[in-house]
């Protein structure tokens, strides 16, 4: 069996940049419960920037901070 690195796959980017790429909204749910909805302006290897529309906010917030994140549809 091939093992898959993360080089090879990397789902989480995957998801990030296509959200990014066209602009599509995602939730962001945080450790502590609170919910975010927005836009992923950037990220890297520990960071997301998120766009908060309404009040108009830029975030940046650590994954590691992050419980999950939904992509909607």
């Amino acid at each position: 069996m091939k093992k898959i690195t993360s080089q090879q796959f990397n789902i989480q980017d995957q998801k990030l940049n296509e959200s990014r790429k066209e602009g599509k909204i995602i939730t962001i749910r945080l450790l502590d419960g609170a919910e975010l909805t927005g836009l992923v302006s950037s990220y890297d290897l520990f960071t997301i920037a998120f766009l908060v529309p309404n009040p108009m906010m830029d975030l940046l917030i650590y994954k590691h901070s992050i419980a999950y994140i939904k992509f909607n549809n």
